[in-house]
């Protein structure tokens, strides 16, 4: 059996004895790999040292349940001391608020999110990248002054409000360009605005489908139609954003996606929001797959900083249940509901074998798309929902 297989085998396995079980069986040929689980409460990661899930309003929502973390590999499954690193991502507007609260403006709970942005600081690598290519995708103008607060607040033995007055190096200034010119690259990279439109397609069309005066749909119905619409129109299947959009369609649920309303004037500002909401993870989980030396590792511990209430559920809709680790590859990630729950989704369950049929087809004709063309439709077609219900 293919290594890749033995570790498909050991992950779906009902519990963690019965993982630990398979893996001991495969160990000959799983000897660079290791697994870290995140569904065992008798955690034998006995090191871990969490941060505070949030201070105030401010929120540090994590990627998966670290509490339950058990890590599987060729050494002792007894409890393990092995190094862990705290990766935090900040979103957008922790990065907004960072930048005023050092130019001394007061806002609502600022105690709080000075209390905060110190913890991860003194406990943390912080990453902004993701938040500065969203920033770049909005307003290029204001990267430099984040940026230039954001250093300034590195520097500085703690944030309070004489952080201000920190002087930059040099070199410094020169790695802000540096991160500038490297984020200006990335909005204009294919890949990226692809997966992107992609994802504010989805989003759109979540809205059409919804939101289309035709109540006799029901919301399996509704999901129906989105499933179709990224197989057969997009050509992708992503299950991590069709189980979240899947709680746009139940309207008694308010936890997810509640800006995306006929009422809401700029739908257009409000979908690439979600869809910013949606990717964030995507690339935060890619960042840190740089950071991993399997033959030194250290587990990373995964948060995403933010004040956004629908962005904190949307993390924790779906957490990690694996992170899969093998010499010379990135890391895998599995998400706790995948394909197979997205099947229990469709009202019309023969969809779900859609996926399978022209599956290496799609890989080229998605290439052919022109996803900018595509969304500016959508656009068109949400505005006229938004003027049917003025």
């Amino acid at each position: 059996m293919k290594e890749s297989k033995i570790i498909e085998s050991i992950i779906n396995q009902n519990n963690t004895l019965l993982k630990i079980q398979k893996f001991y069986e495969n160990r000959n040929k799983l000897q660079n790999t290791i697994i870290m689980d995140f569904t065992e409460p008798a955690s034998n990661f006995k090191n871990i040292d969490l941060l505070p899930s949030n201070i105030g309003k401010y929120n540090l929502c994590e990627l998966a349940d670290y509490t339950k973390t058990w890590i599987i590999s060729k050494e002792s499954n007894h409890d393990l001391k092995i190094p862990c690193i705290h990766y935090v991502f900040l979103d957008l507007n922790m990065l907004i608020f960072l930048d005023r609260y050092i130019h001394g403006h007061v806002f609502e709970d600022s105690t709080k999110f000075v209390e905060l942005m110190n913890v991860i600081k003194n406990k943390a690598q912080i990453f902004v990248d993701t938040a500065i290519l969203e920033s770049m995708s909005k307003n290029k103008n204001n990267c430099r002054a984040l940026l230039i607060s954001y250093y300034k607040f590195l520097n500085a033995k703690e944030l309070n409000q004489f952080t201000q007055d920190i002087k930059l190096t040099q070199s410094q200034y020169d790695e802000i360009d540096k991160k500038i010119i490297e984020a200006q690259q990335l909005v204009k990279d294919n890949g990226i605005l692809q997966k992107f439109s992609i994802l504010q397609c989805m989003v759109l069309k979540s809205f059409i489908i919804r939101f289309q005066k035709n109540p006799k749909i029901s919301k399996k119905q509704r999901f129906d139609e989105l499933f179709k619409y990224c197989l057969r129109d997009l050509c992708i299947f992503d299950p991590t954003e069709l189980y979240a959009l899947a709680q746009f369609f139940n309207e008694s649920n308010q936890n997810y996606f509640s800006k995306l309303q006929p009422s809401k004037k700029d739908i257009v500002n409000v979908s690439s929001n979600i869809a910013w909401d949606l990717f964030h993870p995507r690339l935060a989980e890619e960042a840190i797959s740089y950071q991993i030396n399997f033959d030194s590792p250290k587990f990373p511990i995964i948060y995403f900083a933010t004040n956004d209430q629908e962005l904190k559920n949307y993390i924790l809709l779906n957490p990690l249940r694996d992170i899969i680790f093998q010499k010379g590859y990135a890391p895998t990630n599995v998400s706790t509901y995948n394909a197979d729950d997205i099947c229990g989704l469709l009202n019309n369950k023969k969809l779900f074998n859609e996926i399978l049929d022209f599956k290496n087809e799609r890989k080229s004709w998605i290439n052919k798309l022109n996803f900018l063309s595509i969304k500016n439709d959508l656009e068109e077609q949400a505005q006229n929902i938004l003027d049917e219900y003025k």
